[in-house]
């Protein structure tokens, strides 16, 4: 099925419950620099930066101003040189300090060396973290394995000054020095070595930069001997990890929801590895662009035919808390899309903890204009989650709580809450209840919500006989 009619048509939000280098700002042209007129204590000038600060600078430093080096050359993290050549088996010291081994990440890497720019770096070898000693502001370092499965030499365990959790950059070096032809040096590592925690290993060699030491932290899964994927992350995505001379997936939020062929967040702190749309071959994945809406994110969902001209695809994707089905989109095709089954209940039905911990809304879109077909979704409720707003048992506004209605806000209204937007940027977290129901569910709610319990119940705010809103005093 090699059609993407999802991806053509006009998105309407519709009520439903439910790693850039820095700026730089040059110096002066240091025209006076040899003449006097700069104060006595300025500090040896770099083109247009200054030597204790390289990463402020597009220039090599260490070339202009041989005397400061950042990161000086054989010390841990820092630069070194060696014959390392690929199909070597034993790393040599080179010119790095005693104890310590220059590990060639760019022949790792399968780069090659590059004789102008060579990616080497020093480490400690460790087998345990008491061999590690402690870092400059006196916390304790950890020995980590950084074996690049593969490889003809292994890096095996070194030392890091710091653990990063899955989907967070690392890197065995910590030399900031700015390289005369790249924009940026190290800037996901910067002045520190990073390594994994728990089974998670770091994928160097990941960005396209001239830095292959960099990566960020994945748990390869799917094949005989993998550890099994930890409960945030639960499911193996097929993604086709090159590790070494192996395949892997990659532990992943989920199948659907949230996600995009890239890092899908406001922050520039993960990768998005673990928020790759899913690869499975046997689901058809299209990325929804939710930045249309003046939403900065992407969602995963899972194309369908029913019924119509060539009914090849059904709903692969399956939930313990809601089937998915297939909602039809164009009769004549009968091309659609995978929803959760259960999302027009009322209050939303939406079950589990989500990838944050915050439970997960029901939320939709609209496919086409005017009388549009509606599509629902089951998505993680988001961190920060915002403050609910109150009303008492007449149905009036007592407090109101965070603006919902702007950006990726709309996901972050707590559970059982959901986003009532005006369509114009504002919005207020609610709790829709029925009329006619458990009277027992307001109370519940606001307890929950922190919201006052006194004389809680479903209070009548429109015309509707049968949907209100929770409000008590």
């Amino acid at each position: 099925m090699k059609r993407s009619p999802l991806l053509l048509v006009t998105f309407c939000l519709y009520a439903c419950s439910g790693d850039e280098p820095a700026d730089v700002t040059p110096r002066d042209s240091g025209a006076d620099r040899d003449g006097g007129a700069d104060t006595p204590d300025a500090g040896p000038y770099c083109g247009d930066g200054v030597c204790d600060t390289p990463d402020e600078s597009f220039v090599n430093c260490q070339a202009d101003c041989p005397i400061v080096e950042a990161c000086p050359t054989g010390e841990e993290g820092c630069n070194c040189t060696s014959s390392f050549t690929s199909g070597d088996t034993a790393f040599e010291a080179g010119d790095c300090e005693a104890g310590l081994l220059c590990i060639p990440w760019d022949v790792l890497s399968e780069r090659g060396q590059d004789v102008m720019l060579p990616n080497q770096t020093c480490v400690k070898p460790c087998t345990t973290d008491a061999e590690c000693g402690m870092t400059v502001g006196g916390d304790p370092r950890h020995c980590v394995n950084m074996d690049f499965e593969g490889a003809s030499a292994s890096v095996g365990r070194i030392c890091v000054d710091e653990l990063a959790e899955l989907d967070a950059f690392c890197g065995g070096s910590k030399n900031d020095e700015v390289l005369v032809n790249t924009m940026g040096a190290r800037l996901r590592t910067r002045g520190t070595q990073v390594g994994c925690a728990g089974d998670a290993v770091c994928r160097f060699n990941l960005f396209d930069t001239l830095n292959p030491d960099e990566g960020a932290c994945v748990q390869p899964c799917g094949r005989p001997g993998d550890a099994a994927c930890p409960a945030a992350f639960p499911y193996c995505n097929p993604i086709g990890l090159a590790v070494g001379t192996s395949t892997a997936g990659v532990c992943s939020v989920g199948r659907l929801g949230f996600g995009s062929p890239s890092n899908w967040t406001e922050a520039d702190d993960t990768a998005g590895l673990t928020t790759f749309c899913d690869a499975d071959t046997a689901a058809d994945i299209v990325v929804l662009d939710l930045n249309v809406l003046d939403i900065p994110a992407f969602l995963c969902v899972e194309e369908c035919n029913e019924g119509g001209t060539s009914p090849d695809a059904p709903c692969v994707s399956t939930d313990a808390t809601n089937p998915v089905v297939c909602q039809v989109l164009d009769a004549d095709t009968g091309d659609g899309v995978c929803i959760h089954s259960d999302t027009d209940a009322f209050p939303d039905s939406c079950g589990g903890d989500g990838a944050f911990g915050n439970g997960r809304g029901e939320w939709g879109v609209q496919f086409g204009e005017d009388d549009g077909i509606p599509a629902r979704w089951c998505v993680d409720r988001l961190d920060p989650l915002l403050l609910p707003s109150a009303f008492d048992s007449a149905g009036n506004l007592s407090t109101q709580g965070d603006n919902c209605g702007r950006d990726l806000d709309v996901f972050r209204c707590p559970e059982p809450s959901f986003c009532a937007g005006d369509g114009q940027g504002g919005g207020l977290c609610l709790t829709g209840c029925l009329l006619q129901e458990d009277p027992t569910y307001c109370e519940d709610a606001h307890t929950a919500l922190g919201l006052g319990t006194t004389n809680a119940g479903c209070v009548m705010t429109g015309t509707s006989t049968v949907v209100g809103l929770c409000g008590g005093d």
